[in-house]
């Protein structure tokens, strides 16, 4: 009958009434209650703290546990989103209102280290940001290629006609790979720098090239 009667009660409720029974069986009801109803003499303490005082003690279940990532840093999500928005581009063909990126999880994770000042051992995983991206409404899904269209007959017979005084443009394939780059003199990069726009964030490894002012 007594193990029925605190089974439905919570928290404050629940203490006050085990610390009334045990104060109703006298002398060795805390181990009583602790052996036969199984009873926490911890919680049994506390309950007589509570009635001996009149207090009641409040359970802060809000403050236990592990606090999520931007509880620590505040400004991951607003500069993750920042990050992700600024290389994100609208469908080529406008086929849907979405906006679609190249930058994975472990890459906005990349320039939060670069761009942000954030450290290594500071942020989250690479799951965590995935998640908070995720959270943020950016989804990663995979995107089927752009196939290219289909040869026409009637434009086969335009470039069939294409000349320059009677020879066809031949163009030469480039076969040589250039795996460290190519050197350039000071004079030809600085004529080159004219059609190069810098991104001020990523420095010299973004850049915009501008066709109509590249040298002849």
């Amino acid at each position: 009958m007594v193990q029925e009667t605190a089974q439905p009660l919570k928290g404050a409720e629940r203490r006050r009434f085990l610390a009334q029974t045990v104060q109703a069986w006298g002398a060795g009801g805390q181990r009583r209650a602790e052996r036969e109803l199984g009873w926490s003499r911890v919680t049994i303490r506390k309950g007589l703290q509570e009635l001996t005082h009149g207090l009641t003690c409040v359970a802060a279940f809000c403050l236990r546990g592990r606090k999520p990532s931007e509880h620590r840093l505040p400004n991951l999500l607003s500069d993750s989103a920042a990050l992700v928005d600024a290389q994100s581009q609208i469908d080529p063909q406008f086929r849907s209102t979405r906006l679609y990126t190249r930058l994975t999880a472990a890459g906005v994770r990349r320039q939060l280290i670069a761009l942000k000042g954030y450290r290594d051992d500071a942020l989250p995983s690479v799951r965590t940001i995935a998640t908070k991206l995720d959270q943020l409404g950016y989804h990663l899904s995979k995107v089927a290629k752009v196939k290219p269209k289909k040869r026409f007959a009637h434009t086969d017979a335009i470039f069939e006609r294409v000349a320059w005084r009677g020879v066809p443009p031949v163009v030469p394939a480039v076969t040589t790979l250039y795996r460290t780059g190519v050197k350039l003199s000071k004079d030809a990069m600085r004529a080159l720098e004219r059609c190069f726009t810098r991104d001020p964030q990523l420095g010299k490894w973004f850049v915009t090239i501008s066709p109509d002012l590249l040298p002849g």
